[in-house]
């Protein structure tokens, strides 16, 4: 008699009488197939709306758990990589909703082991007040995928800070809570990496810059930044990245009669490899100087920094320190476009695209009173920068403003993933909405509260992949 043998949270089932696997099985589809475990799983919780299901098998095998809403198959989460001790770490789960979760292995000759479903119930988000309202959504023209982003929160909640990821119809599908970050400070961006790691920093004092994976566990953490108060010297701020070469790079703040910024760039044991300090590169400021974005171009050995206050970008050639040029209002560049704002004033979330253009989110601290969302083609021979995409364009009816935050992202296939809006002094209420290359808008989710003291907002979002089948 054959005998099929799996483990579940740890305790060895054997069965006897094990059936052949079907021949037309290559399909897991939530059905019975193959061997069905008859014992309990039990799932260990993780970040708020993430679970942790692990089993061991007799031999190596496929790792997958089914998530299944009245017995009706919703996705399914694993890999093709076969092993004896599996983990998966359950996402795409929604608040307070109840699912029944399977765990699924297929051997090498074929054979699927199954358990029976576990009823799992999720939590509340942290921040329970918080939703979003979809008005615009064209899922054939939009980037496909889940949009990760940080929530600002203005209100009596402003010590909880929270990244998200939302799916098209504006449902929270992950979240992770950013313990003992200081009240108020609404500068953190995260991104994805390799898939499963979500690399977050910015204003995250006091703690660190962090790593964390999809289940909220802790992969790496960065400096420590003691001080909780705002602007103090050496802390991190508004930008944090990790680059190609596994370092990573950041802002700090530096001060010598006004504010200046330091450029730093460390490895994952937070040694400095590279920095780049205001006063020696632009020597002849002697004031205020408000900077929130730096990218790195690690192939052309260049920085690009975003000096808000100055209205000016900076191209920083990296070997030398020199300043290659400057791009805005009393920058290198001309314009000969006959528009009424050749420039950007007040940006945030600024990007050097692989094409060489420029793409801002223009705040517009200039006497435009009004934000918009702009890219630059740029002739570094000519020194000419002209304007090639714009909303709200000419005929485009849709204000908004907001003097702080904001981001613009450009996809993969060529849309505009834009955070406009806020929750400070006169921003227009808060919302994500994605643009056509032609400047249509196929996306749009609103921030809406349940709570009239609470609003919401984020500093910078992107776009990442649907991460469950």
């Amino acid at each position: 008699m054959r005998r099929c043998w799996i483990a579940l949270a740890g305790v060895w089932l054997v069965m006897g009488g094990c059936a052949e696997p079907a021949a037309d099985d290559d399909d897991v589809t939530g059905e019975p197939d193959g061997v069905v475990i008859d014992a309990a799983i039990r799932v260990e919780e993780a970040a708020a709306l993430s679970a942790i299901v692990t089993w061991s098998t007799g031999e190596a095998a496929t790792s997958a758990v089914e998530v299944a809403v009245d017995g009706e198959l919703l996705h399914s989460v694993g890999d093709d990589v076969a092993r004896v001790d599996h983990e998966v770490v359950v996402i795409g789960l929604h608040p307070e909703s109840s699912y029944q979760l399977t765990a699924v292995s297929r051997t090498g000759d074929g054979e699927v082991l199954r358990s029976p479903p576990l009823d799992h119930t999720t939590g509340s988000l942290p921040i329970p007040a918080l939703g979003f309202e979809v008005d615009v959504q064209d899922p054939d023209a939009m980037q496909p995928g889940w949009t990760l982003l940080n929530v600002v929160t203005g209100g009596a909640d402003e010590a909880v800070r929270l990244l998200l990821m939302i799916d098209r119809d504006g449902r929270p599908v992950w979240s992770y809570r950013i313990e003992g970050v200081g009240t108020g400070r609404g500068d953190i961006v995260a991104t994805l990496e390799d898939g499963d790691t979500v690399v977050v920093g910015g204003g995250m004092a006091p703690g660190s810059p962090l790593e964390v994976d999809l289940a909220g566990r802790i992969l790496w953490e960065g400096p420590h930044q003691e001080d909780a108060e705002f602007m103090v010297p050496g802390q991190m701020h508004h930008a944090f990245e990790r680059l190609d070469n596994g370092n990573y790079v950041t802002l700090e703040w530096a001060f010598d009669g006004g504010v200046y910024d330091v450029i730093r760039e460390f490895d994952a044991d937070h040694q400095t490899v590279w920095e780049w300090d205001f006063r020696s590169g632009v020597p002849e400021e002697d004031s205020y100087v408000w900077c929130n974005a730096v990218q790195v171009d690690l192939e052309g050995d260049a920085a690009y920094l975003n000096g808000m206050s100055k209205g000016l970008l900076y191209k920083i050639d990296r070997a030398s320190g020199d300043v290659i040029w400057t791009l805005g209002k009393h920058g290198d560049f001309t314009n000969p476009q006959d528009v009424e704002y050749p420039f950007a004033w007040g940006s945030h979330g600024v990007d050097r695209l692989p094409d060489g253009n420029v793409l801002f989110y223009d705040n517009g601290h200039d006497s435009r009173g009004e934000s918009r969302v702009a890219e630059w083609s740029l002739d570094e021979d000519a020194m000419v920068a002209q304007i090639v995409f714009e909303y709200p364009g000419e005929g485009v009816d849709d204000h908004f403003n907001n003097p702080v935050h904001g981001d613009a992202d450009r996809l993969d296939n060529g849309n505009t993933l834009v955070v406009a809006g806020g929750t400070y002094g006169e921003s227009t209420p808060a919302r994500l909405f994605e643009l056509d290359p032609d400047g249509d808008k196929v996306w749009q989710a609103w921030f809406t509260s349940s709570d009239p003291d609470l609003a919401f907002g984020a500093y910078a979002a992107e776009r990442v992949p649907v991460l469950v089948e």
